[in-house]
């Protein structure tokens, strides 16, 4: 295994989707501007993990803007190798080149690798219960259970 990282770039598309599905248009990983970004880990020319981050501003009262992670994720037969680990790295770097206030992310309980690598890496970590307004009316289904994780950088 030779994984090298870089930012994607526009001829990434076809490969993005071709690894990880309609994650394009889901998460908002196709955002190659100035604020916006998408790492990949590649095995020589296979795509084997993504990260995708975005700028937002901070709610009121507080000023500036933070990085959001849009959407994180490694081939199956790729995790444990610390790839997930390494393109967080890449967006701590990117984020605090950028002067952001902090880099952040939201794991449903599902995502058990992001969780325990984000608890891992020092992220503080507060669990989160959503109200999903998707959910019909005549579902269990009403509330997502998840965590928000964030590390600062100002």
């Amino acid at each position: 295994m030779n994984i090298t990282y870089r930012e994607l770039n526009e001829d990434d598309y076809k490969n993005i989707e071709i690894t990880f599905g309609d994650i394009l248009n889901k998460y908002n990983v196709s955002n190659f501007k100035d604020k916006a970004t998408t790492y990949g880990a590649f095995d020589n020319d296979r795509l084997v993990g993504i990260i995708s981050i975005v700028i937002l501003p901070l709610l009121e009262p507080l000023e500036g803007e933070e990085a959001f992670i849009n959407h994180i994720e490694v081939v199956e037969d790729y995790r444990r190798n610390g790839i997930g680990t390494n393109l967080l790295k890449l967006a701590e770097d990117w984020t605090k080149e950028k002067h952001l206030f902090q880099l952040r992310a939201w794991s449903g309980k599902n995502t058990v690798e992001a969780i325990n690598m984000a608890n891992k890496q020092k992220y503080v970590m507060s669990q989160s219960i959503i109200y999903d307004i998707n959910a019909p009316l005549y579902t269990e289904r009403k509330y997502v259970f998840g965590y928000n994780w964030a590390k600062r950088f100002d």
